[in-house]
């Protein structure tokens, strides 16, 4: 099969370090190790250094300028010589499925997040009622979609034509998060005041954006200090850097802000950690970042809120423990707990990595590959 991986959006760097991007590049190497010939064509290429180690497994990459159009994504695609498309759904990507459309080609988008827009009225109608028109006419051109959680396949359903494919196929877990970091690579990104030290180690990994409860998060470690001592370890960045510092230094506590990382050492850190802390704002999100299951990949006891995707991987007691949005002292107490009880916390952590032991980024791209595959053809385009 030769697929190309289009991506539209300029805001996601294919060689970037955030979860849209992560996921780019995992599905293409996975893809490639199958046997498959990848083209990536992307806005935005980001930083060379992780799209080089894929360029060594043969992926190809094609950069579309800001401006272009249905014909430019035609081009590329003929000269590509590709049969499949996935297209990341943005708001710019009815110009890939009609490219894709005209060609004849297997086209099929991937829901990361829903598209939405500024409901103010203009003659007439508002901006929200044309992007759901347009939204509509670019799945009419697609085959199908794979979304990434269940809430997100909902609301492609509701946007889409009756009947529409949708199949569900969460993120996966690179093979290396299953493994002990190595040794060397260990000792030289984690300081040796934080490898030997006596504190417990209370770790998050991801953006820091608002979808985050980093104050929750904060005033917790907060609390659990009473009782001994903490050091929080923060691994990405994000608009709320600033405010989690401020918070941090109010409340006393000491964070450990290592910043964005290459998606090849985020193991290594979380090797690092005691505990994984995974707090959410609002009952209102609609897919788990790829953190929470690679923190499971590498048997880190997991404390995270109970919002519905995370329930789809999370068991309570079992496979890790959930805590309701914003209940702060309900997060110091599971991490009180699991700092008391090593013997609760291994168990969790080793449950975890059971649960998602099939959930590598291999067998998310054999799915893929496997629902575009059992989709309907569409009707040839006038």
């Amino acid at each position: 099969m030769r697929l190309a991986l289009l991506c539209l959006d300029d805001s996601i760097p294919f060689g970037g370090t955030r979860n849209g991007s992560i996921r780019l590049r995992s599905e293409a190497e996975a893809w490639l190790r199958a046997g498959h010939h990848v083209t990536a064509i992307v806005s935005n290429p980001g930083p060379p250094q992780p799209v080089d180690d894929l360029r060594v497994l043969g992926l190809e990459v094609r950069r579309l300028l800001p401006a272009a159009d249905t014909e430019d994504i035609e081009g590329l695609l003929v000269s590509s010589r590709v049969t499949h498309v996935c297209e990341r759904l943005s708001p710019r990507s009815g110009h890939g499925a009609l490219a894709a459309s005209r060609l004849g080609l297997t086209h099929f988008y991937e829901v990361h997040s829903q598209i939405k827009s500024d409901s103010r009225p203009t003659n007439g109608k508002s901006d929200a009622d044309l992007a759901r028109v347009l939204l509509r006419a670019a799945f009419e051109c697609s085959h199908g979609a794979i979304a990434v959680s269940h809430e997100l396949a909902v609301w492609t359903r509701s946007v889409a034509p009756t009947g529409y494919p949708v199949a569900v196929v969460p993120g996966g877990v690179p093979r290396r998060f299953f493994d002990a970091p190595d040794p060397k690579l260990y000792r030289s990104l984690i300081p040796a005041w934080l490898r030997g030290g006596a504190s417990l180690r209370v770790g998050f990994v991801g953006s820091l954006s608002p979808s985050h409860d980093l104050s929750a998060l904060v005033h917790a470690a907060a609390l659990v200090s009473r009782r001994r001592p903490v050091q929080v370890v923060i691994v990405g960045d994000g608009p709320q850097r600033n405010q989690l510092l401020i918070a941090a230094d109010r409340r006393g506590v000491p964070v450990h802000l290592v910043g964005d990382v290459p998606h090849s050492h985020v193991h290594v850190h979380l090797a690092a950690m005691d505990v994984m802390v995974a707090p959410f704002a609002s009952r209102e999100l609609d897919r788990v970042p790829l953190a929470l299951g690679e923190a499971m990949a590498a048997a880190r006891p997991v404390v995270a809120s109970a919002v519905r995707p995370v329930l789809e991987l999370l068991d309570h007691e079992q496979t890790g423990l959930l805590v309701e949005p914003g209940d702060v002292h309900g997060l110091a107490a599971s991490v009180e707990r699991l700092a008391a009880d090593a013997t609760l916390a291994a168990r969790l952590g080793v449950a975890a990595r059971l649960r998602v032991r099939n959930r590598t980024w291999d067998q998310a791209a054999a799915e893929m590959v496997e629902a575009l595959l059992s989709w309907p053809a569409l009707p040839a385009p006038i």
